[in-house]
């Protein structure tokens, strides 16, 4: 699986738990995230996962040529990061920073069954 260069703390785990036997290589401007499934797929098998990783902003936060006091955030979702993989059903999942208002979302040339808008907080957030 090819994820940004600039990502860090990959995860990759499975309904049991964490799966250790995942590796990443440097890759041009990429990276290379090697996953190996906890038991062996056969063929019809199916199995699913997680995967998860950290972003700066670099490369993906932009101002807003028409309101310069806001930013962007541009980040192609779909265009499967997995060669050769057939997935059914996915979620994507987008968090942004502390103090980040959801402005709206545009998508191009896909079709979602469904699209929500959550917040969640984490230790020593507060709003106020």
């Amino acid at each position: 699986m090819v994820v940004p260069v600039n990502s860090y703390n990959l995860y990759y785990r499975d309904g049991l738990g964490n799966i250790s036997t995942s590796s990443v290589h440097a890759q041009g401007n990429n990276k290379l995230l090697i996953l190996q499934p906890r038991f062996p797929l056969f063929g019809g098998w199916k199995t699913y996962y997680y995967v998860s990783y950290i972003l700066t902003p670099i490369g993906f936060l932009f101002k807003d040529k028409s309101n310069p006091q806001q930013r962007k955030f541009i980040f192609e979702l779909l265009g499967s990061p997995m060669k050769d993989f057939l997935i059914d059903d996915a979620t994507v999942k987008v968090l942004l920073p502390e103090g980040s208002i959801y402005m709206g979302l545009k998508y191009h040339g896909v079709n979602f069954d469904s699209i929500g808008i959550s917040e969640s907080h984490s230790y020593l957030d507060f709003y106020g």
